[in-house]
Formats: structure tokens, sequence, C-alpha cells
């Protein structure tokens, strides 16, 4: 059985390879989005607003991972389309059911400002 930090590095690489199917199955139906930009509740809208993402993402490094019962924290360096740098960012995780059941994203917003 899979255990809740391959989950969390199976969906973010499932999304840097733009394996949408693969990404959505690491959701819980009830999944929960909580970042700089959005808010959001449920599979439907949280994997529409992930596709965004994952469109735009170009590298994915994981530099640590930590896990403790249902919770996992990544902390990342992500590259986007157009953007000559690499985005800092932590992703703390919390599963239900075997099921990413929360996300909460933590980065510096002014990296997707006016330059």
């Amino acid at each position: 059985m899979i255990n809740n930090i391959e989950r969390a590095v199976n969906y973010y690489q499932s999304m840097l390879d733009k394996n949408f199917i693969e990404a959505e199955s690491c959701l819980h139906p009830e999944v929960n989005l909580i970042s700089p930009f959005s808010n959001l509740q449920g599979k439907n809208d949280v994997f529409e607003e992930a596709k965004k993402f994952a469109t735009a993402l170009t590298s994915l490094e994981i530099r640590e991972k930590f896990s403790l019962d249902n919770k996992v924290v990544l902390i990342m360096n992500l590259g986007f389309l157009e953007s000559e740098s690499s985005l800092r960012a932590v992703s703390f995780l919390t599963f239900q059911d075997g099921l990413i059941y929360n996300i909460e994203l933590f980065f510096d917003t002014s990296a997707f400002g006016p330059k």
C-alpha cells in the first residue's frame, strides 16, 4: 500500500508529467485547497485549479519531505513557463482514507506580480 509521502510526491510528479488521471486519483472527493490565490472545496473545483497550475509547471524539485500521522509537508522548488527563476513553495497536505483531503500552499506571491 502506498504511504502518504509517496502519494504526495506522486500527486506533484503527476502534475509535472501532465498525467491528470493519476493526479486526480490522489484526491479525496471532499478535498480542500487553500493558497494565496484561492480557497476551494470539492474535487471538481480543486482539480480544475490544479490543472491550471500543472499547465504552467515546467520543473519540480522536492527538496525535503516530512510526514507525521496523516500530515505531509513538501518543500519544493517549482519552475513555470515564462519564468527564469524557480519558486520556493511549501505544500502542507492532510490525508483521509489514503487520499489528499487538504492542500495548503505557501509561497511568495510577488513572483506573479508586475515586473
